[in-house]
């Protein structure tokens, strides 16, 4: 009787892995996995990157929103990355598996700058999916800004990683290289932006609820038959 239960759990096991493979190319992060990512990437750079979170908040609806403060407009006071790693923090996602995807996925909004929605097409931020790639990581950049149909981008990065094994996140920087210091439009002495992260529909999102589900039916069943064996 014990060996029917086990075999419950070998079926759904082989179920998962024909299902993504036939409906599903990209994996996206559920809110719950959004809201796990808890590491900066400080211990990559020297000096580490100052940018940080005051808040963020799981809002109504698909994403968690992001107040990020950026202390100044160049160098390490441009760059945030927030990821779940290998490296550092928690690393509640680290070794999931993603063989079944070819990319990662997330949507990216900017809802305000220094606590304003007001249109601003000169202040630019670069955004992207962190994801495993070959021996390192990366991520698709793209650019978003407070304009009329450029708030809002899907950055999609390719994968070969049959799990993640470095980290899973995302980037936020101020590309100041694009302007001399006495044109960046961003201030100097800092800044504040909101920015909404969330899932992409079509994606996959991991950790995945059919997963979570079927694995509890089949806990269930492996448990009853096991009592019945006992």
């Amino acid at each position: 009787m014990k060996k029917s239960g086990k075999f419950i759990l070998e079926v759904l096991i082989v179920f998962l892995s024909v299902f993504n493979c036939a409906f599903a190319t990209n994996f996206t992060l559920s809110d719950a996995a959004i809201m796990s990512l808890d590491w900066n990437n400080s211990n990559f750079y020297c000096p580490p990157p100052t940018p940080f979170i005051t808040s963020c908040r799981d809002v109504n609806g698909p994403g968690v929103e992001f107040d990020i403060h950026f202390p100044g407009n160049s160098g390490m006071d441009s760059g945030f990355e927030w990821v779940s790693s290998r490296y550092g923090g928690s690393g509640v996602l680290v070794s999931l598996n993603i063989s079944s995807f070819d990319a990662f996925e997330l949507q990216f909004k900017l809802l305000s700058i220094n606590g304003s929605a007001a249109m601003d097409p000169s202040k630019k931020i670069i955004v992207g999916s962190i994801i495993d790639m070959g021996d390192t990581w990366g991520f698709r950049p793209e650019v978003i800004t407070m304009t009329s149909g450029q708030q809002e981008v899907i950055s999609t990065t390719s994968t070969d990683a049959l799990q993640i094994n470095k980290m899973v996140g995302f980037t936020a920087y101020i590309p100041y290289w694009w302007w001399s210091a006495d044109a960046n439009p961003w201030n100097p002495s800092g800044s504040d932006i909101t920015l909404l992260v969330k899932p992409v529909a079509g994606a996959v999102p991991i950790p995945e609820p059919i997963t979570i589900f079927l694995f509890g039916i089949g806990g269930i069943a492996f448990v009853s038959q096991y009592k019945k064996g006992s």
